[in-house]
């Protein structure tokens, strides 16, 4: 479990990056694009078929993941811990197949066995991992599949 003092630092930290996070990631740029496609690509060739089946999305900052697997037919519920990244996230993307949801990963507040699967990109390095990955199981339906992608080199995770 993550200590309260460590979640607010947490907290300061993405707010000092909430403005710049796609320019300083390149997310706004044609590599960092195919980067981004290159990841979902990935979560899709292990998490097919996703046409209808419903997603947990760990992290969805500001829904740039979120916005590709709706775009693939799954439905998805999208979290995270910063209530700023979701109010964006909510404006940029349609209601239509998401769902929004401002939740803490050691908390889930979703029944069990609600999700087909559930992914994230960039986000295990900010979890309490045994604690995240057993709420994550919690909400899978049998036979669930998870697909993450930490590319950060320095994660000792």
């Amino acid at each position: 479990m993550i200590q309260a003092q460590d979640k607010q630092a947490e907290f300061q930290h993405n707010l000092g990056v909430f403005s710049k996070a796609e320019k300083f990631w390149g997310w706004d740029t044609p590599a960092g694009e195919r980067r981004g496609l290159r990841r979902v690509e990935k979560f899709l060739e292990f998490l097919e078929p996703c046409k209808g089946k419903h997603f947990l999305e760990l992290g969805c900052g500001k829904g740039w993941f979120t916005q590709r697997m709706k775009d693939c037919g799954a439905r998805v519920t999208a979290f995270d811990i910063q209530k700023e990244f979701v109010e964006v996230a909510r404006r940029r993307i349609p209601q239509s197949g998401v769902q929004f949801v401002v939740a803490d990963s050691e908390f889930l507040p979703f029944a069990s066995g609600s999700f087909y699967g559930s992914y994230g990109a960039a986000i295990l390095h900010h979890l309490p991992m045994e604690t995240a990955l057993g709420e994550v199981h919690s909400v899978l339906k049998p036979g669930g599949k998870i697909a993450y992608a930490e590319t950060n080199m320095l994660n000792t995770q």
